[in-house]
């Protein structure tokens, strides 16, 4: 769905959104965890730069900031913008379209830069940007997604040029013991 399209949808969504991950149920099923498995993966230390594409209402970003990053955001829709800036309010925010040329702002170096999307099997994004990132990491429910359902998505991801660094799994219901976890 092409972003002028989208952009609606998406300005609807800001007073709600962060009520709607919220959930254990559905896409956003462990959606602090995730979070939380993207910063790990990026591997941030104080002081550097972070780009968050996508920033939506700034909760990843909210992380990285603790951390003592600097963080810079951009989002197409002016809503969420509005909903970051008061989250946080130390980031730099730029509204845009990430399939428009790039503002003069952000051509510069930034230590990381970031981008949480919708599932492969429900939104285009994460195929599209994994042919630009340094590398992707997916996240897998556990006892509810299907092998052939993450199979399927690495296959696609692979077939963009995406460099896939490993997985999240969330939801486990049983520990794995270190034995077992060390060897997958």
């Amino acid at each position: 769905m092409p972003e002028n399209t989208r952009l609606p949808i998406f300005e609807r969504w800001a007073a709600r959104y962060d009520q709607s991950v919220r959930t254990d149920q559905g896409i956003f099923a462990s959606y602090d965890e995730v979070l939380d498995a993207v910063v790990r993966a990026a591997t941030v230390a104080p002081g550097m730069r972070v780009l968050e594409l996508g920033i939506g209402t700034g909760n990843l970003a909210q992380r990285f900031v603790t951390l003592g990053c600097e963080v810079w955001g951009t989002d197409f829709s002016p809503a969420m913008l509005a909903i970051a800036r008061e989250k946080v309010p130390q980031a730099t925010l730029i509204q845009m379209d990430l399939t428009a040329e790039w503002p003069d702002a952000l051509q510069q170096r930034f230590d990381r830069i970031v981008l949480h999307t919708s599932p492969v099997r429900i939104s285009g994004d994460a195929i599209n940007a994994a042919r630009y990132a340094d590398g992707v990491v997916i996240v897998v429910r556990a006892d509810e997604t299907r092998r052939e359902v993450v199979n399927r998505a690495l296959d696609v991801l692979r077939s963009a040029k995406g460099r896939i660094l490993g997985a999240v799994l969330t939801d486990r219901k049983q520990t794995i013991p270190g034995m077992v976890y060390r060897r997958i």
